[in-house]
């Protein structure tokens, strides 16, 4: 089932009790696909791996990362497999919401050299530690984060985690339930409102109530606490298993009670990231040992912290916002189900007060100032921010990144065509707006490109009437006969580009439901070479209905 997920690799748990296996009779070709038939039990939102590497009789591949989805249901039980379709498409590129959960250890040995642990010190590792941990909570940067609370040991509504109660089930029971960071804050504190739904921020209010009602006792059941901790996230990625689960984990002791094996504990951590991608970070107070707090991080994918005895107030404060930083991806994956133009792709940024922003893309992570680039240039699979542009990205949390793929073509030399299908709401009708492509015309070769529209894509299987293909743009070099250079083709210019296609055809024309693309590629008098048609991308809009 979904959650139980492949992720961060592509060998799945193959002794799993809910994994079953089917097998189809044909090879599924790149960017095609296959109907899956007598599959008992394959339902809706199921996780598909498809030639898993660590099956026997598995193919060999020189990737497998892009191997597992997951199944759709139509609610006939299966999706009739669809010849792939070419069109532009344009998505909003959001950041991946962080889910953090944290595990915060209140034993005896917190409160330090306070002599009455009921009333820890402001400078005992309690004091210091809950300090930081309210700084974070009411930092504006923390605002859209998802966090829950829980302290250990501890009772909640009567679920104990201590050395003598170690369920997970038990362990797992929040203080504070995940619930969203608000941008506000709690006003006049301390003290918080006894009624936290009047806050400014509600779940900072009650937060900050969950800190300040406990107090130091009892000794480090860790393995019950973080086993709890991370059942509680995986039930809670079960539902949304993209977005970014993370667990953070501070204790300044070694395990007491429960089971101390250290190997076993690490384990918990590492199933947690193996099955549902879930990270474990871990804060080390003074006291816990910095080689086990290493190790437990290190299985769960995640990153230890170490804090001073004088100064763990700041650290933790710095740890925290490090893990909140590490958790907000900048990486954008690309569609790996069809073929892709690196040339033809572009990333906008709309800050939540200005306009629109082109990102610029550059070649790698050396060349960042600001801007995006592929992760490999020529067969990308995902676009990352530079580190400066992330920072700008991450600190704007109503902001939006606007990630444009325009439609890849057969690239080559020989005619080509290919007719797109708009979609447009009801009361609108789409209307074709602008082409543009990348070419190579040696010598005096050309491209022409011609285009024509119906309502019924169907139609476009006969040759064309004289006068139904429209002359759009054609494509050459600065050299005679011609006497600019047109074969890059940018939204951006210069004129002529891009190719007004509503100015070419007309308006009825234009808004018509299909569009047909065609072009004639002429080799150059010069030298025979024929001109190489890279990509190219038709627009449109949807216009109110007339």
């Amino acid at each position: 089932p979904i959650g139980q997920q492949v992720y961060p690799t592509t060998t799945p748990n193959l002794s799993h009790a809910q994994v079953q296996t089917c097998t189809i009779p044909d090879a599924i070709q790149a960017g095609r696909c296959a109907t899956v038939a007598n599959c008992p039990g394959l339902s809706a939102n199921r996780v598909m791996v498809v030639n898993p590497p660590n099956m026997a009789g598995a193919i060999a591949e020189c990737v497998t990362d892009n191997n597992w989805t997951t199944y759709k249901n139509d609610g006939t039980g299966k999706l009739a497999c669809k010849t792939p379709e070419c069109s532009s498409s344009k998505s909003q590129a959001t950041l991946a919401t962080v889910n953090m959960f944290v595990m915060f250890d209140k034993s005896g040995s917190m409160c330090s050299s306070s002599p009455d642990c009921t009333v820890p010190s402001a400078t005992s590792s309690w004091g210091l530690t809950t300090s930081a941990l309210k700084t974070f909570f009411r930092d504006s940067n923390s605002a859209g984060m998802n966090v829950g609370l829980r302290f250990f040991p501890d009772t909640v509504n009567g679920s104990a985690c201590d050395s003598s109660n170690c369920g997970f089930n038990t362990c797992g029971v929040p203080q504070v339930a995940l619930g969203p960071l608000g941008s506000g804050t709690v006003a006049s504190y301390p003290p918080a409102p006894a009624d936290c739904t009047t806050s400014a921020d509600p779940h900072e209010c009650d937060l900050l109530k969950a800190i300040d009602s406990r107090y130091p006792n009892g000794g480090t059941p860790i393995y019950g606490a973080l086993g709890g901790a991370l059942q509680y996230m995986e039930t809670q990625a079960y539902s949304a298993p993209y977005q970014r689960w993370v667990v953070v984990f501070v204790t300044d002791g070694d395990p007491n009670g429960c089971d101390t094996d250290e190997t076993h504990i690490q384990q918990l951590a590492q199933d947690a990231y193996r099955d549902f991608g879930i990270v474990t970070y871990t804060v080390g107070i003074t006291g816990s040992n910095a080689t086990f707090m290493s190790n437990i991080a290190t299985a769960g994918g995640g990153q230890s912290f170490m804090l001073s005895a004088t100064n763990a107030d700041v650290e933790l404060v710095t740890a925290l916002n490090s893990i909140r930083a590490s958790s907000v991806s900048c990486d954008y994956p690309l569609n790996q189900t069809a073929a892709l133009d690196p040339n033809n792709v572009s990333l906008t940024f709309t800050p939540t007060s200005g306009t629109a922003q082109s990102l610029a893309k550059v070649n790698s992570l050396a060349d960042c100032g600001t801007g995006w680039y592929f992760d490999n240039p020529t067969t990308p699979t995902k676009i990352s921010l530079c580190p400066t542009t992330c920072n700008t990205v991450k600190a704007d949390l109503t902001g939006k990144v606007d990630l444009e793929v325009g439609c890849s073509t057969q690239g080559g030399s020989g005619d080509i065509k290919e007719s797109y299908t708009a979609t447009c709401p009801d009361g609108t009708v789409p209307q074709w707006g602008f082409l543009t492509y990348s070419s190579n015309t040696p010598g005096n070769s050309n491209i022409l490109f011609q285009v024509r529209t119906s309502d019924d894509a169907t139609t476009f299987a006969n040759e064309p009437a004289p006068g139904d293909l429209k002359d759009i743009i054609t494509a050459h070099d600065n050299v005679a006969p011609y006497t600019s250079n047109t074969q890059v083709c940018a939204m951006s210019g210069p004129s002529p580009c891009p190719a007004n296609v509503y100015n070419a055809i007309g308006q009825t024309a234009a808004r018509k439901k299909s569009i047909e693309v065609r072009t004639k590629l002429t080799s150059s008098t010069t030298g025979g070479s024929l001109p190489v048609l890279s990509a190219w991308n038709i627009s449109y809009s949807c216009v109110d209905a007339e």
